[in-house]
């Protein structure tokens, strides 16, 4: 039974990843008829599995030194994996360790996670400084070190965008985005000593109209604003 292959842990030595396929060595060593401990042989073209379905995926980095398990197929994947599902497969290979599948995130305790959330569901990377975390409270939590990028074809909050800590003078530090009823917004900052607020590059803490003239109702606000003094 020791040449049967089931599921043992097992690291990547190298990962193509317009292939999605690894060169992974067991991590643990073998032991010969002497009795003597040797290092298992890299195992090639070993696919990488990645949640998924429905046309969608998750994906994530894949690179040297990553831990995780390997498990081995009841059949030969030769067939499978360069042709995909319902191929004859006339090689007569059972539970072989040339037939393995690599699945990551399996770790040693030397190579735990630090600061472990114990609190909902995230994305993290491992030292903490970016994460996407959804916690018990509904609270949804983003943090990054680089720039955040948003695409799409409207952005559509439902809510106060309180932003306090802008360091650009596009938005003034501390600045509150509050919905005011009707058709509107409150654009402001709890800061006196912040950069002026920029709209189209036009200083809001300087622009301004006489007064309008509004009709407000349950659902809308209506009518026509001042003129421009400033």
């Amino acid at each position: 039974m020791k040449d049967v292959g089931t599921s043992v842990p097992a690291i990547v030595l190298n990962f193509d990843s317009s292939k999605q396929l690894a060169t992974i060595q067991i991590a643990i060593q073998g032991v010969g008829a002497d009795g003597k401990s040797f290092e298992q042989p890299p195992i090639l073209s070993v696919p990488v599995y990645f949640a998924g379905g429905g046309g969608f995926s998750i994906q994530h980095k894949i690179q040297a030194g990553d831990e995780g398990i390997a498990l081995f197929s009841q059949r030969a994947i030769d067939s499978f994996i360069s042709k995909g599902a319902g191929q004859p497969n006339p090689i007569l290979r059972f539970h072989d360790f040339t037939d393995a599948m690599f699945f990551s995130g399996l770790r040693s305790t030397p190579n735990k996670i630090s600061n472990f959330n114990t609190d909902g569901i995230g994305i993290y990377k491992d030292d903490g400084s970016q994460k996407i975390s959804i916690k018990s409270d509904g609270t949804i939590e983003i943090t990054t070190t680089g720039k955040a990028e948003v695409n799409g074809s409207e952005f559509l909050p439902n809510g106060i965008i309180n932003c306090t800590a802008v360091n650009t003078g596009s938005l003034a530090t501390g600045a509150i985005v509050a919905p005011t009823g009707g058709s509107g917004i409150s654009i402001g900052s709890s800061d006196p000593n912040s950069p002026p607020v920029l709209l189209n590059g036009v200083n809001m803490n300087e622009h301004k109209h006489t007064a309008g003239t509004y009709t407000t109702s349950e659902s809308a606000v209506s009518g026509k604003s001042g003129d421009l003094t400033t």
